[in-house]
This record gives C-alpha cells, sequence and structure tokens, in this order.
C-alpha cells in the first residue's frame, strides 16, 4: 500500500480521506470499430462470408 507522504499510516478505506496510490486512472478503452462478420447472399447462395473491413468493393 503506497500512502501519501505525511498522512498517518492507519487508513480505512471507507474513510474520506483515504487514497490509495497504486491504482492510476486509465482511459476507457477505445471501442474497436469494422470487425462485424458479414455474409453477402444472392439468391440462396452464399458468395461472400468476413469481417466487414474485408468486404469486396463488388459487394459493397
Amino acid at each position: 500500500m503506497l500512502m501519501h507522504y505525511g498522512k498517518p499510516l492507519a487508513f480505512s478505506a471507507t474513510g474520506d480521506t483515504f487514497g490509495c496510490l497504486n491504482f492510476s486512472a486509465q482511459p476507457p478503452a477505445p471501442i474497436a470499430r469494422g470487425r462485424g462478420f458479414v455474409t453477402v447472399y444472392e439468391g440462396d447462395q452464399i458468395v461472400w462470408q468476413g469481417h466487414e473491413e474485408d468486404l469486396p468493393e463488388e459487394h459493397r
């Protein structure tokens, strides 16, 4: 447990002066977009399957 310099060593997690320095705030991970799985049909036939960023121009 890392403590602030000059703070008492006794602590309580429910106290209003509690501050744990072991953890730092991190921004949320960016949402990955474009990884949807796509199935392209022509009639009843599947003509292409894969991730949407790999979709050939002829099927866009």
